[in-house]
């Protein structure tokens, strides 16, 4: 057997363990259970988010002894939490009170026997009501101080000192619920005593990302130094990204931009990448997630070829608990390297 036969050999048989992979992760999603647990003057949180499915204007019951007793409905969700309002009550939801989905924003079609909860608790005229829309907006992060000095005490004297400031801030839910951000970034400062350059900066951004992420749409556009998650393969690129539902549980999406340089990140204009995927994720209400995506990247130093190859992924993962995650990448090459 050649080599050629061999690599060709090894190349089908990664992609029938990954599609087999794949068929596995898919047949261990299960069902499960979810909570809630905190209650506050107006909202209910509970234990899960849309790791488990959940979307903003789903309807939650909360049952005693198959009765429901309680109805919800999300309003802001997270990748592992959400809060509700509360729809009709009899006022008895406590902390660990199982939680069922009844209904989901595309089938919000309640059979009555679901909807029935003692008449007392509804006033037969509540009068004008004032919106119960708030702002969720949550911004977080942390700013570090590093202070280095080192003194050599030999003859050649390489002493320097190295001030740095690591920064991280991340936002959500702004403007009305529909933008997030992200910034990550280091500013490093070398002092020198015996060596050139004595003063010099290097600085590295990791991420500057602005997001705009509706609840109510199905897309999802980022622009700025961004890593798509379905093509993390093809690492970090400094442009736009989009991103399609097109029916769940399946989306496709593209991503297009520059890359920035290896060493310390500066932004450059010389090497560009481009990408599309398409992907797949289905959530239990366990909050078991399974995801995968297949993706075709091509990076090119002006009109040179620098790069192209397939990107395949999977992950199954059961909220913060534990995860399993696979990827294989397939370089595609056109001949052009024999041209070399």
């Amino acid at each position: 057997m050649t080599v050629i036969q061999m690599e060709n050999q090894m190349t089908t048989n990664k992609i029938q363990i990954s599609v087999l992979w794949l068929l596995l992760l898919v047949t261990f999603v299960h069902a499960g259970e979810i909570k809630v647990k905190y209650i506050s003057a107006e909202h209910v949180y509970i234990d899960n988010g849309t790791a488990a499915g959940l979307e903003v204007g789903s309807i939650l019951a909360i049952k005693s002894k198959n009765k429901i007793t309680t109805k919800l409905e999300i309003i802001y969700v997270a990748q592992n939490s959400a809060s509700c309002k509360i729809l009709v009550t009899d006022g008895q939801v406590k902390t660990g009170d199982r939680v069922e989905i009844i209904s989901t924003p595309e089938n919000n079609n309640i059979q009555p026997e679901q909807a029935v909860v003692s008449a007392a608790v509804v006033p037969a005229d509540p009068g004008p009501q004032k919106s119960q829309t708030k702002s969720t907006a949550k911004i977080r992060g942390y700013l570090g101080f590093q202070w280095y000095s080192f003194n050599d005490a030999s003859p050649k004297n390489y002493n320097y000192t190295q001030p740095a400031v690591r920064f991280k801030f991340s936002g959500t839910g702004l403007l009305n619920n529909n933008i997030d951000f992200e910034i990550k970034l280091r500013a490093r400062h070398y002092q020198r005593s015996s060596r050139e350059p004595e003063q010099e900066w290097r600085n590295r951004v990791y991420t500057f990302r602005l997001s705009y992420v509706n609840p109510n749409s199905p897309v999802r556009v980022s622009a700025g130094r961004i890593i798509a998650s379905e093509i993390s393969g093809a690492g970090y690129i400094d442009g736009l990204y989009l991103r399609h539902q097109i029916s769940k549980p399946f989306y496709w999406g593209l991503m297009a931009g520059f890359q920035p340089e290896w060493q310390f990140s500066r932004f450059r204009t010389n090497e560009n990448k481009y990408g599309l995927f398409l992907g797949y994720m289905n959530a239990a209400p366990s909050g078991l997630l399974l995801r995968a995506s297949l993706a075709a990247v091509g990076q090119y130093r002006e009109s040179t070829i620098s790069r192209e190859f397939l990107y395949f992924s999977t992950s199954l993962l059961k909220n913060s608990d534990w995860n399993i995650y696979h990827s294989m990448e397939i370089e595609i090459n056109r001949d052009w390297r024999l041209e070399r």
